[in-house]
């Protein structure tokens, strides 16, 4: 039986379905849920084809927000 709190086994459940931005949301809620050790909910998605942005920019976006959003949540379990 796999670890439900092992970082390798993060699972994600779509709730909207909403073409576009399922792979984003996935990514950004399973780097995060890693990243924390917490259930990630991501209520809100870019949609990077719709922007006509480069594999490079999609990855430069995708990167600040997870670094500003773990910042954020470091920043208050110091608290």
């Amino acid at each position: 039986m796999p670890d439900r709190t092992s970082s390798k086994q993060t699972i994600s459940t779509i709730i909207y379905t909403a073409p576009s931005s399922i792979e984003y949301t996935t990514r950004v809620a399973k780097i995060l849920a890693r990243r924390t050790g917490k259930p990630i909910y991501v209520g809100c998605s870019i949609d990077p084809n719709g922007l006509g942005l480069t594999v490079e920019e999609e990855m430069e976006g995708l990167s600040k927000i997870v670094n500003i959003i773990t910042e954020k949540f470091a920043s208050q379990q110091e608290k």
